[in-house]
């Protein structure tokens, strides 16, 4: 298990990093997003895999690391369907998810790519992230300007219509099962993401 947790929080690469918002130094942090609970961990196709161990939760794996601040979380939007070329993005209670957004100190955002987007036999229409997930990154941002983004993808991400309203951006791959565990880890400072990209973002 630490081996798997060392390799994703050493191979995540930090790609922004505004006035040091990471690690996270807020008391009230707010998780948006249902990866969260269900982390984007493979492509698909063959690079589909079926895991031996059940998530974690990234608000449970926080609170075992720093348990002294307040983690709050909106599901807001997750992969509702498997449409093939749109991923199936679906939202639910947006407004839940602003009000949350803007009475926090900081705001973690966990967006991807799912295995319907990134697999086999089937180029991508295109390197953004669906439109839905594009919107509500810009507006949590018009709402707290601590947000810090989390992309899950097995491939490059275009982040040019969002990446100048937000102040951290951390890449962390496909992690698999230990996903969460690694990730909380990269959050409060206890690894350090020292990964380098292979594509250009």
């Amino acid at each position: 298990e630490e081996i798997c947790i060392d390799a994703i929080a050493q191979g995540s690469v930090l790609l922004k990093n505004k006035n040091n918002i990471l690690p996270l130094k807020g008391k009230n942090i707010a998780i948006i997003g249902d990866f969260a609970y269900n982390p984007l961990y493979c492509g698909g196709g063959s690079a589909m895999i079926y895991l031996n161990h059940k998530f974690t939760s990234l608000i449970d794996e926080l609170k075992a690391i720093n348990n002294r601040k307040n983690y709050e979380y909106s599901r807001m939007y997750y992969y509702g369907s498997c449409t093939f070329y749109t991923g199936g993005i679906a939202t639910v209670n947006s407004k839940e998810a602003y009000d949350l957004a803007s009475r926090s100190d900081d705001v973690v955002m966990i967006v991807g790519t799912n295995h319907f987007i990134e697999t086999e036999s089937y180029d991508r229409e295109s390197l953004k992230l669906p439109d839905s997930l594009e919107l509500a990154i810009l507006e949590v941002a018009k709402r707290n300007k601590n947000v810090v983004v989390v992309i899950q993808s097995g491939g490059v991400i275009d982040t040019s219509n969002w990446i100048n309203e937000v102040k951290g951006v951390l890449h962390v791959g496909y992690g698999g099962s230990y996903t969460n565990k690694a990730l909380a880890k990269l959050l409060l400072g206890k690894e350090n993401p020292s990964g380098r990209l292979s594509e250009t973002y």
